[in-house]
């Protein structure tokens, strides 16, 4: 993405920094996401009975 913004003449430092914030919501979201999924998961099974 930032050799594209770069070839382009565009602001690189934006789409860096938009990049940098994307990482980041992503590193904080994805355990929350995975514990969330785990524990609806289990909740089905118990449900279920299995």
């Amino acid at each position: 993405m930032l050799a594209v913004s770069a070839s382009t003449g565009s602001d690189v430092t934006f789409v860096a920094c938009v990049q940098l914030i994307r990482l980041v919501l992503m590193l904080i979201a994805a355990p929350v996401i995975a514990t969330l999924l785990t524990r609806r998961a289990s909740r089905r099974q118990e449900s279920v009975g299995v």
